[in-house]
């Protein structure tokens, strides 16, 4: 992963699908520009939608959040790139992902140093797992300690 701008904040995010569970998760790490871990966010629900309708609504529930801290210099890292490129694009349609862009936009437009970018999955792994564990929540769960993703008991 890369480091943030100096005196910004990364916030990587990502979305897991649990189709026999017809479930959902979305993982949201924050992070510093020191490389430490500032919080954490998983929510999950059931459902079902397309990926970039899910992986457009995780952004959006990102941005919120963060807004909501009052955090406003940030780098969002997210690695579906039909989203970045559409949302950089100002794409706009009358379906939920063009409704969901929109809403993205407007929060960007409002927040001036908030930033997306694309990022390869190698690069969100942590945000990969955190989407992964979301369905072990029952309602959205915010941490402020680091999460140890990766033990046996998680893989």
């Amino acid at each position: 992963m890369n480091k943030p701008t100096l005196g910004y904040l990364k916030c990587n995010i990502d979305v897991a699908f649990f189709p026999n569970e017809k479930e959902i998760g979305f993982g949201i790490m924050l992070w510093d520009d020191r490389s430490l871990f500032v919080a954490a966010k998983v929510v999950h629900f059931p459902g079902a939608a397309l990926v970039k309708e899910m992986e457009a609504a995780c952004l959006l529930n990102a941005l919120l959040w963060v807004q909501s801290l009052d955090q406003s210099m940030v780098e969002f890292e997210v690695d579906a790139k039909v989203v970045v490129e559409d949302l950089k694009n100002s794409y706009t349609d009358l379906t939920e992902f063009g409704s969901i862009l929109v809403q993205c936009q407007l929060v960007l437009a409002s927040e001036t140093n908030f930033s997306v970018s694309f990022v390869r999955r190698q690069e969100n792994i942590i945000a990969h797992g955190l989407a992964g564990v979301a369905c072990f929540y029952a309602s959205p769960t915010f941490f402020n300690v680091p999460l140890n993703l990766f033990s046996s008991n998680n893989i």
